[in-house]
């Protein structure tokens, strides 16, 4: 008894595995035709799981170090098959050092700006707004929506 017990557990922790890892690994149709991007607008996470999620699929949070990099990822939002009318989740944060913005996945620091308000100095992520194209600095915390960009 005591074994076809343990055998059940096994099998149930295992099956749990695998639905969690499909939860975190899971792409939507929302890629566009070069697979450089990948917006996940189906489940919400704070800011490191979605960087830990966007790594697990050899992609990164977006960084956006120019006026037309954001205005290329504000057109695939704004064409992307759901609409997300809240900030998402974007590499850029100020956790290394809270007077220097940075991107998280290139380590280069801002030389492009898009603050709706200032950011302030408390440690804090960045999340990107795809209906104006503002970014706004956020607790790292909080669960967004978030895109991912292909690692070079």
């Amino acid at each position: 008894m005591h074994r076809k017990m343990k055998s059940i557990v096994v099998i149930w922790l295992m099956c749990f595995a695998l639905w969690a890892l499909a939860e975190d690994t899971a792409t939507t149709t929302n890629t566009d035709e070069t697979d450089k991007y990948v917006l996940y607008n189906f489940v919400k996470a704070n800011w490191f799981r979605a960087q830990a999620i966007c790594a697990s699929q050899n992609y990164t949070l977006i960084s956006i170090p120019t006026y037309k990099v954001n205005e290329e990822i504000n057109t695939y939002l704004l064409n992307s098959t759901e609409i997300i009318d809240e900030p998402i989740w974007a590499s850029g944060s100020n956790l290394a050092n809270v007077n220097r913005w940075s991107w998280y996945s290139t380590g280069a620091t801002f030389t492009f700006r898009r603050f709706s308000s200032p950011p302030g100095t408390a440690p804090r992520c960045v999340a990107h707004n795809g209906l104006t194209g503002d970014w706004t600095a956020l607790s790292c915390t909080s669960e967004r929506y978030f895109m991912c960009e292909k690692r070079c």
